[in-house]
């Protein structure tokens, strides 16, 4: 796990705040 695959998987359940994929997904709604 942490292909950019399964980036979309992770959308519907939102990673935890502090976590690296949390920042991932901050960065790429901006």
């Amino acid at each position: 796990l942490g292909n950019g695959g399964s980036l979309h998987l992770h959308v519907s359940k939102p990673p935890k705040e502090g976590t690296p994929q949390y920042s991932l997904l901050k960065e790429l709604e901006m």
